[in-house]
């Protein structure tokens, strides 16, 4: 029998594994055949199990790319003009291993769900070959002769992955069983390792001074990795109860991976490069304690009668919130009435006119950024975007910053865009011109390809990678993340000037409740409780000792009413949960009772007005409420620039003697708290006396929070320069 075998004579993985998986499949067939002797162990009520698993993997990659766009593969002969590529890398095959813990929790009789945690190994060799024309040894009098010789061209990949399965497990017959569903992983740092060789054994070599059978030999990390991997997961397995505890479980299991293992632009292809993995193993598990019983109710006392709670609640009209505990029954209403006032609130952010990359060295855009297609620019309004204060990636404004740039620009033709390509100044890429000059191309071909501005409008200034003022000191990481950026400057104000959005606020007045109470059959009370739930979770007790009144008024306040999270219904027109209540006393005796739950429903009810229109905003009977951010402050300094002059011009007209103006101050992380608190609020005092605040306004409206209080996560460097910041909020009653 011949042996499959490679070219320098070790045995090829197919073989190694071939004999692996026989060894397995005979040992399913024995176990299954001795399964059914186990079967009689196994208790009739399931019990969630627990255990680990570990197995050999025969991975499965499929491709079709040439080389990656960073690290070419292949490196032509001198005759390179008349050489050909070779061909594409479409398929490869490794073995791995696989390693985990596990939870099953059992459904029914048949029916379980598996989770399992592992550790696995989807390693690779992929190859592709090619005949290179090669020149052959000459004598004197012979004339120079060539041969072609196959090259082979490998790119073996080491790829380790933790992984997450969700199982559904259903059981056949005895112990035997399939399972299928979801499997999540995340790949960790992976190598590739390539190489050309030659596959002759004639004395032709890739250098003519010396035998040299291979050549190109180099590994690097993979590049653009797609960290977040799925896969759809299946297998069969057979269940043995050795002990009436102790199970093992061999196993064969098949995973088709859908989700690329880099991104497509990386390696130039249309097709992605998957990964499919067969996996045989074994899973040994216990069962959990079972949890004890519940102890036994105490008796009941037959010679008196059970006592009985009972409780009604009601909401109470918005006129009897005001007057007290004065109505009837028959103003009494059978649900809560949740007043909604409607009010405009109109926000203007500074637009940070910086794209940071993430990493050193890093010059393609970072995905947090939202870019559009050329065709999904035509629709694109900067009027529309979002006004969230979370500094949530794409969903912000800020992340829209080339959209909103590209619009501008298209908007004014005669504008002049210049873009500053910056380096960290401290790592590996201190003045390194190209990392710079690569970080600026990315944005220019971004504004030149998909929203299609001219190239007279767009600059690029090479003479220098520095930031034009740089966060420093340079040693600290996080000023490095803030100078590995793009800045973007304009001739034209209008391009790099402020965002404003405008949004419809709803608010909810907070309401009143009316609890009746009534108790049968307890001849004292000692003390008493009403719990009032909503979707289960508590949002208010209200309690008492001593003797008990029938009626009971809860009336909420502003941090009871947010607790009730309503927002987010109230804003979409949803439903609301409704409220759901229990009363329950203690006796002389110290005996508890407890009534039935009930529930009351909520609604809401817009106070409806005609709506007013002025020449800077719409809005709604109620408040206009208006939010302004400042940035850019200088290093560790309050004072006010002139990039900020706009926004408090801007401030200025939209202050009027009605207005309440409240100016808050905050800064990053950086630096010693007590210090960023003094300088929060010499920022925001340096603002509030450019508003005109009079003293006894500058002691009750001004505030600074230095960094006890993080308005964006200060993890990104976007975050920290727009912590730095003094946010002026300006409410102003309208009239009807």
């Amino acid at each position: 029998m011949k042996t499959s075998r490679t070219t320098n004579g070790q045995r090829s993985p197919q073989s190694k594994w071939s004999r692996m998986f026989g060894l397995f499949l005979f040992f399913v067939l024995f176990t299954f055949a001795n399964g059914t002797l186990s079967a009689q162990l196994r208790s009739d009520e399931p019990l969630l199990r627990v255990g680990a698993f570990g197995g050999a993997n025969l991975n499965r990659h499929t491709a079709n790319f040439p080389e990656f766009v960073l690290f070419p593969i292949w490196i032509p002969n001198p005759d390179n003009d008349k050489t050909p590529r070779p061909p594409n890398f479409q398929n490869g095959s490794g073995i791995g291993f696989t390693a985990g813990v596990l939870l099953e929790i059992p459904l029914t009789g048949q029916l379980a769900l598996l989770a399992r945690a592992s550790y696995s190994r989807y390693d690779a060799l992929l190859t592709t070959r090619q005949d290179v024309r090669f020149g052959l040894p000459q004598s004197a009098n012979a004339p120079a002769s060539s041969i072609l010789a196959p090259v082979e061209f490998g790119m073996a990949a080491q790829i380790p992955m933790l992984g997450i399965d969700a199982l559904a497990k259903y059981t056949i017959l005895g112990g035997l069983h399939l399972s299928a569903g979801i499997r999540t992983s995340l790949m960790m740092p992976t190598t590739i390792t390539q190489q050309e060789r030659l596959l002759t054994d004639a004395s032709i070599s890739f250098d003519p001074t010396k035998i040299v059978k291979e050549r190109n030999v180099s590994s690097f990390a993979l590049p653009s990795a797609q960290s977040l991997q799925l896969a759809l997961s299946g297998g069969i397995g057979y269940d043995i109860d050795i002990t009436e505890r102790v199970r093992i479980t061999p196993e064969i299991t098949y995973s088709f991976g859908f989700t690329g293992l880099v991104a497509a632009s990386e390696i130039n292809s249309q097709t992605q490069w998957t990964v499919q993995q067969i996996r045989g193993g074994v899973a040994v598990s216990l069962p959990l304690p079972k949890p004890p019983l519940p102890p036994p109710p105490p008796p009941v006392d037959t010679a008196k009668p059970s006592p009985v709670l009972a409780v009604k609640a009601f909401g109470l009209p918005v006129s009897e919130q005001a007057v007290g505990n004065t109505i009837g029954i028959n103003e009494e209403q059978p649900s809560v009435i949740l007043r909604v006032q409607q009010t405009i609130s109109r926000s203007v952010f500074p637009l940070l006119p910086y794209i940071f990359f993430d990493g050193i060295g890093a010059t393609a855009l970072s995905e947090r950024y939202s870019t559009l297609t050329r065709e999904e620019t035509k629709t694109f309004r900067e009027s529309k975007l979002s006004s969230a204060y979370e500094l949530t990636p794409k969903e912000h404004s800020y992340y829209n910053v080339l959209n909103v740039v590209g619009e501008r620009l298209r908007r004014l033709p005669k504008a002049v865009l210049s873009i500053h390509g910056c380096t960290d100044g401290f790592t590996a890429e201190r003045d390194k011109a190209d990392v710079a000059k690569a970080r600026a191309q990315v944005v220019m071909r971004y504004l030149r390809d998909v929203w299609q501005i001219p190239a007279t409008q767009l600059k690029l200034v090479d003479n220098t990678t520095a930031p034009t003022t740089p966060s420093i000191p340079l040693s600290d990481a996080d000023k490095q993340a803030e100078n590995r950026r793009v800045e973007l400057r304009s001739d034209t104000p209008e391009i790099l000037a402020n965002i404003t959005l405008i949004d419809t606020v709803r608010r909810v007045s907070p309401p009143s409740v009316r609890f009746r109470l009534s108790v049968a059959n307890i001849d004292s009370v000692r003390s008493w409780k009403i719990v009032v739930r909503q979707s289960g979770t508590i949002v208010k007790e209200l309690r008492g000792t001593g003797a008990l009144a029938e009626v009971q008024d809860w009336r909420m306040d502003e941090r009871e009413l947010a607790a009730l999270h309503l927002d987010e219904s109230v804003q979409q027109g949803q439903a609301v949960e409704p409220l759901e209540y229990s009363f329950s006393c203690i006796d002389a005796d110290g005996n508890l009772y407890r009534s039935a739950t009930a529930a009351i429903p909520l609604e809401t009810r817009t106070e409806e007005k005609n709506s007013k229109r002025t020449r800077t905003s719409s809005y709604f009977a109620g408040k206009l409420v208006e939010r302004f951010n400042l940035i850019l402050f200088d290093f560790a300094k309050s004072t006010i620039t002139s990039e900020q002059e706009p926004m408090m011009n801007l401030m200025r007209t939209r202050i009027t003697e009605r207005s309440t103006v409240r100016v808050d101050g905050f800064t990053d992380r950086t630096g010693e708290a007590e210090f960023n608190r003094k300088l929060s609020l010499q920022r925001a005092l340096g603002v509030a006396q450019a508003l005109g605040f009079t003293a006894e306004q500058q002691k009750t409206n001004v505030m600074g929070y230095g960094s006890s209080l993080e308005l964006y996560n200060n993890d990104l460097p976007e975050g920290r320069f727009y912590s730095r910041t003094v946010r002026v909020i300006v409410e102003t009653p309208q009239n009807e």
